[in-house]
């Protein structure tokens, strides 16, 4: 989930779906994702690129709580292998 909080974007990891939409509508290429030991991907923002658009934050579905009910109760629990 990427919110907008003190004029930066944040990415919050307890909702997120690792879909990469953020990172496919990012104009400046801002948005990255690393994969990390245990298989997830942790999103990596470059505030140098980024000209807050906003377009990452409007675009996640995980910020989209309407007619979601009940879809996000899945991914509270993360899987590490």
């Amino acid at each position: 989930m990427l919110q907008y909080i003190d004029n930066r974007i944040n990415y919050n990891y307890s909702l997120c779906q690792q879909c990469g939409i953020c990172e496919a509508v990012c104009p400046k290429q801002a948005i990255s994702f690393k994969l990390l030991k245990n298989g997830i991907h942790k999103v990596v923002i470059d505030d140098e690129k980024c000209i807050r658009c906003l377009r990452c934050v409007k675009s996640c579905p995980a910020n989209k709580k309407e007619g979601y009910d009940g879809y996000f109760n899945n991914f509270s629990i993360k899987k590490y292998f």
